[in-house]
């Protein structure tokens, strides 16, 4: 009870704090979406422990002997780290299940305790490799000091006051058992609150979602690379200082395809009143630093894009500058129709971005057709959905693939006005489907041979998006475009033979969502917890 005072005593700091900077009907809003989010994750503390690797499991993982045995070294820059902190942190690296490992320290400290500390377990173990820099060069300049010091085939990113899973290293390796060409391997994380020890917060991750990505640092930790691409695309970059991680993350995962996810609490982000992860507010310098990350992950690709910030620190939007209207075509249907129909609709035109919107629907957004048209012509990209309402409530925001039903809309019911778990309401993210309102090439859609002619509409819909993943295409959702639904389901309801035929073709890809974190509840798709695992 307690330690639960002491939390609801700092939320109300951070409250207060958030006022100085917005008006009181944003701070009842973000209130009431932290107290809702409260109540979904009520009880995490003791569910996240429920499920960490016990000793009798973690002594089963140091005898497992591995036919190849990769070294990883984990790189720490420490500057002044509170002796409890510093201790934990190297201790949870030092007794990991999976001992080959190193501990690399760059020491930018002004004071003599965390140089002590360090030597203290230098002398009793050899897995520590440290060096005290003569001056703290930032944190960009001390990490690439840190990664000269890194003998290890992977680097793995750890900050000096965070403590990792001691199961942590053996559940990437088991990764690395059956992926041996994996490049990059990053985990679930949550935070745990640098007074009381309680773990909350929890940050499921999807499987890599680059689209996602680009709107804020979802990965972040715990995150490891083969060292040899962290050195050949140069390490970390002090202008980035403040999110010179996310730089590095973005430049990282340019250069590879083999990125695998662990949907497993692997890392705990400590809290405390110094840290980002307590006061958002307190480096207002590194959402900037985070942006011109953003920026420049898009030069490299040679794609011009304005990266705008949102209300929520650290997070943005991307807009890419649309298509001529004339090459673009809004194709209305109704729920009536079948797949033969859309692709006749799609024939009619030569326009090249096609926008499909029931007779039932309208859009809020007023240049929907520029949004539209500059994600959908983006490479790589397959179908585009957007924010759909229905009296007000969300109605569709992305769809996430379900065993018996075929898909479910994240955040179904949520009003209009909330950003939902991490934002993601309101965030760019690749989904596996999108239906009703939504656009795509036609190039793109010829190229996966149209929809399924004997389907209805949503069926069709649903079962082109899964064609255009497996032919290697994202499907996106975008809250920059929102519609109006005048009726409930305006695209028509799943037939008996539409199910049928669904579950037929795609019942392996149905099980499981890779962009819902298997961790998560299966019921509102809110990512609450899933208490049955």
């Amino acid at each position: 009870m307690q330690k639960a005072k002491k939390i609801q005593k700092k939320y109300l700091i951070r409250g207060i704090r958030y006022l100085k900077n917005h008006n009181l009907k944003s701070l009842f809003l973000k209130t009431s979406e932290r107290l809702y989010r409260d109540r979904v994750e009520q009880g995490y503390d003791e569910w996240v422990k429920a499920r960490q690797d016990k000793e009798e499991a973690l002594k089963a993982q140091r005898a497992y002997i591995f036919e190849n045995r990769p070294k990883f070294s984990i790189l720490v820059p420490t500057f002044n780290t509170p002796e409890k902190f510093l201790r934990e942190m190297i201790e949870s690296v030092l007794n990991q299940s999976y001992d080959n490992v190193e501990l690399c320290i760059a020491d930018g400290s002004t004071k003599e305790d965390t140089q002590r500390i360090i030597q203290e377990y230098q002398k009793k173990d050899t897995k520590i490799k440290y060096k005290h820099l003569d001056e703290n060069r930032g944190i960009s300049e001390n990490t690439n000091e840190a990664l000269k010091l890194a003998t290890g085939d992977f680097i793995g990113l750890f900050d000096h006051d965070d403590v990792l899973e001691l199961s942590a290293l053996f559940h990437v390796m088991q990764v690395l058992q059956r992926h041996p060409k994996a490049d990059i391997i990053y985990t679930d994380e949550d935070k745990m609150d640098g007074e009381t020890g309680i773990f909350f917060g929890p940050n499921f991750k999807p499987d890599f979602d680059l689209e996602l990505l680009c709107t804020n640092n979802y990965i972040c930790h715990f995150f490891l690379v083969r060292t040899e691409i962290a050195r050949r695309i140069g390490g970390f970059r002090k202008e980035y200082d403040g999110a010179q991680d996310y730089d590095f993350i973005f430049r990282c995962v340019e250069s590879t395809m083999e990125i695998y996810h662990i949907p497993k609490i692997l890392y705990h982000w400590r809290t405390h009143n110094a840290s980002t992860a307590a006061a958002p507010e307190s480096k207002m310098y590194a959402y900037e630093a985070g942006r011109r990350a953003v920026e420049s992950h898009f030069q490299r690709q040679k794609q011009t894009v304005q990266v705008q910030t949102t209300e929520n620190y650290g997070f943005f939007h991307g807009r890419v500058s649309g298509s001529s209207r004339e090459n673009i075509k809004v194709l209305r249907y109704n729920e009536k129709q079948r797949g033969e129909d859309l692709n006749r609709l799609a024939e009619t035109t030569k326009a090249q971005v096609l926008i499909f919107v029931p007779e039932q629907a309208e859009f809020i957004t007023r240049d929907y057709e520029e949004i539209f048209s500059g994600k959908c012509l983006q490479h790589g990209i397959g179908a585009v959905g957007c924010l759909q309402l229905y009296r007000k409530r969300v109605a569709e925001a992305g769809l996430v693939l379900h065993p018996e039903k075929i898909v479910e809309t994240y955040f179904g019911g949520y009003s209009k006005k909330r950003s939902g778990y991490l934002h993601r309401l309101k965030l760019g993210r690749s989904v596996s489907a999108v239906s009703t309102v939504f656009a795509i090439e036609k190039d793109k859609l010829r190229s996966v041979d149209g929809f399924v002619p004997a389907l209805s509409p949503k069926a069709a819909q649903i079962e082109l998006c899964l064609r255009l993943l497996e032919a290697g295409y994202c499907n996106v959702y975008t809250p920059l475009v929102s519609a109006w639904w005048y009726q409930r389901n305006p695209a028509g309801m799943f037939t008996e033979q539409d199910m049928e035929y669904v579950k037929e073709y795609y019942r392996h890809q149905l099980k499981e969502d890779r962009y819902y974190n298997p961790s998560c509840e299966q019921e509102q798709y809110e990512y609450g917890l899933r208490r049955n695992l």
